[in-house]
């Protein structure tokens, strides 16, 4: 290879005038799983909703405030968007039990054609733990096998201790 080559930096180079749009793939887009108690209207059971600003995500998750909120979906997306994410798709499961969780992650990979985004790091948080219990919870599994075929990324919880 000569020198003439070699670049080390930006090459520009004049183009004919046309205007061309680049497009990159969003890399950081977060997908959340989770239980609300009493979320305003907006948010319904296993629809995938994106939302691009902190604010219009916590309104809408947000639980009445005569209730005590037992749900993971307004504190998880609270952190998410303070961890400086963009665009978060949220999916509300109608409870916290393994079937709804795994309903509500079906939903979450669908988000692409409801909402135009792909979530890229899937989450749900309170219920990916690998507690020993009599019966395994399944659910980190699932998003195991998600995350081998979609190429994405999850996390997986400590397991809870007593005392």
């Amino acid at each position: 290879m000569s020198d003439q080559d070699y670049v080390h930096g930006i090459r520009v180079v004049k183009g004919d005038g046309e205007v061309r749009v680049v497009l990159t793939p969003n890399q950081a887009v977060v997908g959340v799983v989770g239980t609300a108690d009493a979320p305003s209207d907006a948010l319904t059971v296993d629809t995938p909703v994106a939302y691009l600003k902190k604010e219009t995500a916590l309104i809408a998750i947000r639980p009445k405030p005569e209730t005590a909120d037992t749900g993971t979906l307004y504190l998880s997306v609270r952190a998410i968007f303070a961890q400086g994410a963009r665009v978060v798709i949220v999916v509300r499961s109608q409870s916290g039990s393994v079937s709804d969780v795994s309903r509500a992650i079906e939903k979450l990979l669908e988000a692409e054609a409801v909402t135009s985004y792909k979530p890229k790091l899937l989450c749900a948080p309170g219920h990916t733990a690998l507690i020993p219990n009599p019966t395994p919870n399944p659910t980190p599994l699932r998003m195991a096998e998600i995350v081998t075929k979609e190429r994405t990324v999850t996390n997986r919880e400590r397991e809870k201790v007593n005392g």
